[in-house]
Parts: C-alpha cells; sequence; structure tokens
C-alpha cells in the first residue's frame, strides 16, 4: 500500500500507511506537516500478529498487551532487537501500537501482509478530524481511500501508556483512565 488511507477505529478516524513502505510513510508525514522526531503508532489486527513481531517482550508487558488490548489503548513497547523498523515509527528504543475493538477494520487488517501506521487525521497543531467532511477538508487530494463507518465516533483519543520491563507511565491522558487501566490489570 503505497497510498495514505483513512479509517476508523474504536476512538477517532486514523490515517494509515502499510509500516514497511519508506515513500508511503514519508507522504504520510509530509502531509500532516510531521516531523520524524515525532513518530506514529503502529496498528495490529490482533493480538496474535503484535506478539509475533514482539517476541522479546517480557511477562509484564505481555500482561498489558493481554489485559488491555484490543481497545482505547496505546501501548508503547521496546523495538525488538534487530528490527528493521524505519524511524518514522520509533523513538528512543520504543514503538507505539494498537489494537482497535472495532471488527470490520480488523479484518481487512488481517487480510493485509504488514500492519499499517495508526495516527489522527490533522495536521500537526491541529485539532483531529471526527467526520467525513472535516477529513475532506484537511486532506481532500491527499488520501487515496476513506473507509467510512456511519457509528459515532468518540473525539478522544487513545490513553498511551509506556510500559518498561518492570513499570508503565501513562504519557497522555485519553479515552481510558488511570483506574480502568489498574483494574483490568
Amino acid at each position: 500500500m503505497g497510498k495514505v488511507i483513512a479509517y476508523p477505529t474504536d476512538t477517532i478516524y486514523g490515517l494509515g500507511v502499510d509500516i514497511c513502505n519508506e515513500e508511503a510513510a514519508q507522504k504520510l508525514f509530509n502531509i500532516k506537516d510531521r516531523k520524524i522526531q515525532n513518530p506514529v503508532s503502529i496498528l495490529y489486527p490482533d493480538k496474535s500478529r503484535l506478539f509475533d513481531n514482539f517476541p522479546g517482550l517480557n511477562d509484564y508487558q505481555r500482561n498489558f498487551v493481554e489485559k488491555l488490548l484490543p481497545g482505547q489503548i496505546t501501548l508503547l513497547l521496546p523495538v525488538p532487537k534487530n528490527s528493521n523498523l524505519l524511524p518514522y515509527f520509533r523513538k528512543d528504543g520504543f514503538t507505539g501500537v494498537r489494537v482497535v475493538e472495532h471488527a470490520k477494520m480488523n479484518q481487512i487488517l488481517s487480510q493485509y501482509k504488514h500492519p499499517i501506521s495508526t495516527t489522527s487525521i490533522n495536521p500537526s497543531g491541529e485539532e483531529p478530524a471526527n467526520t467525513i467532511e472535516e477529513i475532506l477538508n484537511y486532506f481532500t487530494d491527499k488520501i487515496k481511500l476513506i473507509l467510512y463507518d456511519q457509528r459515532d465516533h468518540k473525539t478522544i483519543p487513545s490513553t498511551i501508556i509506556k510500559v518498561t520491563k518492570s513499570h508503565y507511565n501513562i504519557l497522555r491522558k485519553g479515552a481510558i483512565s488511570q483506574v480502568e487501566i489498574e483494574n483490568s490489570l
């Protein structure tokens, strides 16, 4: 997939490109006017594919994936050793990952060879788009495909949690509260 697509999630709409396609990743960063120092997360269709790509997670880290995904959470996990993950998707040895609660989107993703990027639909510094009209206002001629979903979308992005070998830190408060996280774990 060398093109940029817009798609629904269980929070806000996302922009996606094949994470293994450097040209597509550069295109994504160009249309968002985003600096490579601010990487975007990766969307997986299910936990199994995520675990396949992150074989070195310890039990503590695996527990976060098992208990919090799929859901309205982005987990920052250590980039696997010897990974060839492009710099658009990693920073300081970590990368953000999501598995969303959206059956149709996960079904589409499961049929694709690679995970895709997941980032809000907006130019850097602007409010995320929550409707098709807002998506088109931002990126009329820059998105190849918009996967439309009639259900209501939340306007709150995912909660971002950095998970190290033995502790976690909430980096962005979002759709899931700290109390909900602690109850799930």
